[in-house]
């Protein structure tokens, strides 16, 4: 068991107040070292994936300064009050410790960008479009894109609504592999001058296993508080497969399937139980291989 140490603060805590949709929130936690010996940060854990934080510094003096930066990424998170806490783990001679980040505020809509991230899964070269809007209503202009990857070419237009949007390719000679990517929507808002959009990238050998679909879409009808839709898991090649497992980012997913079945293709349904419309990535381990998914689901 850790040993209680009074080199760092087990709990620190700030209130962002109103924090508008769109632009990153940053904060940056204070940090000493007030032990009597140096000591190592072992770990730096966030609490969700719209959280990215970061240590200035892994090996720390005694009585030396440092600081955790916590990013949330306001586009994925829904209107009203919210918290995002940060863990840190850390080492000295007088034994191990954590110390409790805590960063929260009130999320008031100023943009909404549908959708607020998108995973791609596929063999080839694919697609996606992003609308984006203030929430109010007013109109702003879109002055550069750019992504954080050589293979996703983005582009800024106009829809048949006025609406802003933004189309996003996979280009076919993408790498096989997965990898966590960004889209960059630069703006002339005084508030918000650039948007950064979350894009998980999975390009998978031609031979690999398939999903269908491979984005898949639930949608709710008025009343509904359930609802659910069928992935099929395919083999181009006809080899056999079994579902072993099947999870996701997200809680309000669950899954079923026939857990003694297998064949060169399985049904995998996903149920969706929310009050809100959100994404996910559903991973399913099969005997040799995994396959992830995206799904989002709608509400009426």
């Amino acid at each position: 068991m850790p040993t209680t140490t009074t080199a760092l603060p087990a709990a620190l805590a700030h209130d962002a107040g109103r924090v508008p949709t769109g632009p990153l929130l940053v904060h940056r936690f204070p940090l000493k070292n007030s032990g009597a010996t140096a000591l190592s940060i072992i770990g730096v854990d966030a609490g969700c994936g719209c959280l990215l934080p970061e240590v200035s510094r892994r090996e720390v003096a005694v009585g030396e300064a440092f600081e955790v930066t916590a990013t949330v990424n306001t586009l994925t998170q829904p209107a009203g009050r919210h918290s995002w806490r940060t863990i840190v783990r850390w080492r000295s001679a007088g034994g191990e410790g954590t110390t409790a980040l805590t960063l929260s505020g009130e999320i008031v809509p100023l943009f909404t960008v549908t959708p607020p991230q998108v995973a791609f899964s596929t063999t080839g070269e694919a697609r996606q479009s992003f609308a984006i809007e203030q929430a109010d209503g007013q109109k702003f202009r879109i002055v550069g894109v750019r992504t954080s990857k050589f293979h996703l070419v983005a582009e800024a237009g106009v829809d048949g609504e006025g609406r802003s949007t933004v189309d996003l390719v996979l280009k076919p000679d993408s790498p096989i592999g997965a990898s966590d990517e960004f889209l960059v929507v630069a703006t002339d808002h005084p508030a918000c001058p650039e948007l950064r959009i979350p894009v998980k990238v999975l390009k998978r050998s031609a031979t690999a296993v398939t999903a269908t679909p491979a984005q898949p879409v639930v949608r709710f009808t008025a009343g509904q508080t359930e609802a659910s839709t069928l992935v099929q898991i395919r083999s181009p090649l006809g080899t056999s497969l079994r579902i072993l497992d099947a999870k996701a980012d997200h809680p309000a997913l669950r899954f079923r399937w026939d857990r003694e079945a297998s064949g060169p293709a399985m049904n995998l349904r996903i149920v969706v139980e929310s009050a809100t419309a959100g994404t996910a990535v559903v991973t399913v381990k099969l005997a040799n291989e995994t396959v992830t998914i995206p799904v989002s689901w709608t509400l009426p």
